[in-house]
């Protein structure tokens, strides 16, 4: 991938011992989507299990467009599939936006907290329905052989 909003991410580096690694990859081979987390586990917090999303990226090349939501929202699904009833992330100010438009709520979540300089989201479990609907919802492009 070629940047991120700091300038000196390594992706490899990043996904080094995450247990939950994820990316969309183009025709090319290139990754254009990654995503990961600690665990396979999920954070057991008063409120219900939540999947913790430590790092969600796009590739400049494809920011303002579908592929975002579309990355984000298999996200969400795979939250649902390990039985969260909540997914929390600490997003950077500049794109915290970009959450709430997928239906994320800023705020203080009760028994987590994000990282210094953060922004706490958390998705609800109807959040992540409405997600998990539109990831199946998009269009799935065939190859003629």
């Amino acid at each position: 991938m070629r940047t991120d909003w700091h300038h000196h991410w390594r992706w490899a580096n990043l996904m080094e011992g995450m247990e939950e690694r994820f990316g969309l990859i183009d025709a090319a081979g290139h990754p254009v989507a990654l995503w990961c987390g600690p665990r396979r586990r999920l954070l057991r917090l008063p409120t219900g299990a939540a999947y913790r999303l430590d790092y969600f990226e796009i590739d400049p090349r494809h920011r303002r467009g579908s592929l975002g939501l579309f990355a984000f929202a298999l996200a969400g699904s795979r939250a649902l599939e390990l039985g969260a009833q909540y997914l929390v992330l600490g997003a950077l100010p500049p794109v915290a936006t970009f959450y709430e438009r997928a239906g994320g709520a800023r705020g203080a979540v009760q028994g987590w907290n994000a990282a210094r300089g953060l922004i706490p989201f958390r998705f609800t479990k109807e959040a992540l329905t409405r997600l998990e609907d539109l990831a199946g919802g998009f269009a799935v492009g065939t190859e003629e052989a």
